[in-house]
């Protein structure tokens, strides 16, 4: 071994080593500084690239300033060299003690340490590598020494002795052994071209290291991270553009049983993270469209384009992140790359080249039913470069496509049900499975026939029918069964209303549909229907617990309907009666609400159509309360009538405020138990019985019908109360007591007022609310 005196590391000189690595400028465009547009620079190759600046210093100088920069573990093997120590003649041995010695790896060597004792002259030092005999003695009168010039991955052991200035001696330093790490050689940091902002670093190999320890800071940053791995490079992600990186490596040998040695830090390599321009290629609808991420500081763009045999390329500039190249050849291998001009014009960037063949899109002819299979055929034009093409299928029903590959230029599709759609789509895959643009949408699908219904309405004849998926719009044929020419008209909805027909007269109808690629359904079946008008209820009348109704004809109709809804209970009926025109109903109830309206129905129609779809159209309804019907005519029966009759019969003969009263006698005239309505002669206490009943409403969320009570005033002064006759273009008609005087009398109020009837607007402020007797 070649040893030498050394003061140690720490005291070493700094040597700084900086180091740009490029690649050839020659497989570069060579730009002038300014990137000027009369400078037309070519790429000279298909693939360039730049390597990241990378600067090296001394590991003194850049070494991490951790507890880790000097290495203080150390081999836990401590056993007896295989030959021992040869004494010099005159030398005792063990009379003072032994120095403890401390071992740890340099980028020289494997440095000893130990403490300095009182009036020490010099020391000696003496190693073997692990397993000879060769023990080797230098003497120093420092406390450290490195022994330099060993193999990295092997073990070598170490005893020390102290000489005093009296010329006693030490007893020798137990053996200690460690194993020598050496420094790995850090070959540079580079970003690795990719678009993923990443910096690779690779090392030499260190014999003996099964492990290496990466010290990286960023700049700016006051602490150093540390990544420990197995193999001597590492793609560091973990960073961001425009930042600068700093890395050391370190060896170690680590074992479970003896600890862990670590070697020297190497010299320090740093990079800073900028991000080549990526392209990304597709075929587009009319060439290749080339796009890229934004690079910062770029002031524009240059794109590149040409075929394998052109000399020269093809240059656009932009200010966007794409460009399309159209006028390409099918089939044709292009070439393509990206230019970033900087905003100084010094610092401009090219991408990777990338290639790719244009594949223009097919196209799509329309597509072709056949009725006898129920099934489509799309085809297309063979397009050049083409091995196999993709289809995209969506059913009208569906959210997404599915995919379908072929090898020719047509495809039948029978799995389309009747009345549905598809839409399609293809493109070309070359050999090479590059995917062409996609062609234009072809609409494949199947008819059925449809089926209207017909019914009569007030103003004419009413067509309706299911809404049938693949119709664009519809064609309904109509005309009078005597007419010889069909009239027509088209919808894109699902009804359509045949206005002023003649009445009582037989109309056919029939129905097709257009599909969205253009093509005809089957007619529907031929519908007849005899246009029967609408009758009219234009009186109404009760006599006791009958309900009297009258209508007028309407032309065409052989015989009535009457619909009854008995709104008290919700019991709906229906009442065929011949051609007459008015009808007595002896079945109502008496206490009962009823709806009614009539339609006349032709002989032609079914039954069952009358009562869920009336052949003529049901005329105006009807809401009629016998009991409510009898007090009205009774009240009004009362015009110009004072109070006393009222307060005599129910207010034991006293005459009072008797507004209330009159309402009350009325109700009880018609059939009504007082008590059950909550009934008082004072106005206010009424309508909170009738309130605590459930049978009050403020007028904003009620409309009025005949037989109820109507109240004035607020809400906190009830002060008049009388009964609706019934309501009609937004006015009220009320009966009411104590409402009214003669212009001129004399005495107090209610001994002269009288019964009389008036009208209001349903908003006026007056009305407070309405006591509902009649409906629920």
């Amino acid at each position: 071994m070649q040893h030498k005196k050394r003061k140690g590391i720490f005291g070493a000189a700094t040597a700084v080593l900086c180091s740009l690595l490029i690649l050839s400028s020659s497989a570069l465009p060579v730009f002038a500084a300014q990137a000027d547009e009369a400078a037309e620079v070519q790429p000279s190759a298909v693939t360039t690239a730049v390597q990241a600046e990378t600067e090296e210093t001394t590991a003194e100088a850049t070494a991490p300033v951790t507890e880790e920069t000097q290495p203080v573990t150390e081999t836990a093997e401590e056993t007896e060299p295989s030959e021992a120590l040869p004494e010099k003649d005159g030398e005792a041995l063990g009379a003072v003690s032994a120095p403890d010695v401390r071992l740890s790896n340099t980028a020289d060597g494997i440095k000893l340490e130990w403490a300095e004792p009182d009036n020490a002259k010099e020391y000696l030092v003496c190693g073997t590598e692990a397993g000879k005999n060769n023990w080797q003695r230098y003497t120093t009168d420092k406390n450290e020494y490195v022994f330099g010039g060993i193999d990295s991955g092997k073990q070598y052991y170490f005893q020390v002795q102290i000489t005093f200035k009296d010329g006693t001696k030490s007893a020798f330093s137990s053996p200690r052994g460690m194993t020598f790490i050496s420094v790995p050689k850090l070959n540079g940091v580079s970003n690795t071209f990719e678009t993923d902002k990443t910096l690779k670093l690779n090392w030499s190999a260190v014999k003996g290291a099964n492990r290496y320890r990466i010290a990286k800071m960023k700049t700016g940053a006051s602490d150093y991270e540390y990544i420990d791995i197995q193999t001597n490079s590492f793609v560091d992600k973990d960073v961001q553009d425009g930042n600068t990186y700093r890395y050391q490596i370190r060896a170690m040998y680590a074992t479970q049983s003896s600890g862990t040695a670590y070697g020297w830090w190497s010299t320090s390599s740093s990079a800073k993270i900028s991000v080549w321009p990526a392209i990304t290629l597709s075929n587009a609808s009319n060439g290749i469209k080339v796009s890229w991420d934004a690079v910062k500081n770029t002031a524009r763009y240059f794109v590149y384009c040409k075929k394998p045999s052109d000399s020269t390329w093809t240059r656009v500039v932009t200010n966007n992140l794409s460009y399309t190249f159209t006028g390409l050849e099918a089939g044709q291998l292009y070439y393509f790359q990206l230019y970033s001009d900087s905003i100084s014009g010094k610092d401009g960037k090219f991408s990777k080249a990338k290639s790719l063949v244009y594949i223009e899109p097919p196209k799509m002819n329309a597509a072709v039913y056949n009725s006898a299979s129920n099934s489509v055929t799309v085809s297309w034009n063979s397009v050049n470069g083409a091995a196999k093409y993709q289809i995209a299928r969506r059913p009208s029903n569906a959210s997404s496509y599915e995919y379908i590959f072929v090898n020719g230029t047509s495809y039948t599709d029978k799995s389309i049900p009747q009345g549905k759609f598809c839409s399609y789509q293809v493109r070309a895959i070359s050999a090479a499975d590059v995917y062409g643009f996609w062609s234009n949408t072809a609409v494949g699908e199947t008819f059925t026939k449809p089926e209207p219904t017909m019914s009569n309405t007030p103003s004419g004849i009413l067509a309706q029918w299911d809404k049938i998926d693949n119709a664009a719009s519809y064609t309904l044929y109509y005309k009078e069964a005597s007419d010889s020419r069909w009239s027509s008209a088209n919808t894109s909805a699902n009804t359509y209303l045949v206005n002023s027909p003649n009445p009582g007269k037989l109309y056919f109808l029939q129905l097709r549909y257009t599909g969205r690629s253009g093509g005809q359904s089957p007619f529907s079946d031929v519908k007849s229907i005899t246009f029967t008008p609408q009758t009219a209820l234009v009186s109404v009348r009760t006599s006791g617990k009958a309900v009297y109704l009258r209508w007028t004809a309407a032309a065409g109709a052989d015989y009535y309907v009457i619909e009854k809804i008995n709104e008290t209970t919700g019991k709906k009926g229906y009442i065929a009666l011949g051609n007459q025109t008015e009808y007595t109903d002896t079945g109502a109830v008496y206490e009962h609400t009823s709806c009614y309206r009539v339609c006349g129905v032709h002989r032609e129609t079914e039954w069952h159509k009358v009562y869920d779809n009336a052949a003529g159209a049901y005329s105006n309804q009807i809401i009629i309360n016998p009991r409510a019907f009898n007090c009205v005519n009774i009240g009004l029966g009362e015009q110009g009538q004072k109070g006393y009759k009222y307060c005599n019969e129910i207010n034991k003969g006293k005459l009072d405020e008797w507004c209330a009263i009159f309402s009350g006698w009325v109700l009880k005239q018609g059939g009504y138990i007082l008590s059950e309505i909550g009934y008082s002669a004072n106005v206010g206490v009424w309508c909170d019985n009738l309130t605590g009943m459930g049978k009050f409403s403020v007028k904003e969320n009620y409309t009025p019908v005949m037989g109820d009570l109507i109240i004035f005033g607020r809400a906190n002064f009830r002060s008049h109360i009388g009964i609706v006759v019934g309501v009609e273009d937004g006015y009220v008609t009320t009966i009411e007591g104590n409402a009214a005087v003669p212009s001129s009398y004399s005495g107090e109020w209610m001994a002269n007022s009288y019964v009389t009837k008036y009208e209001y607007a349903l908003d006026n402020s007056y009305i407070y609310g309405y006591g509902k007797l009649t409906s629920k």
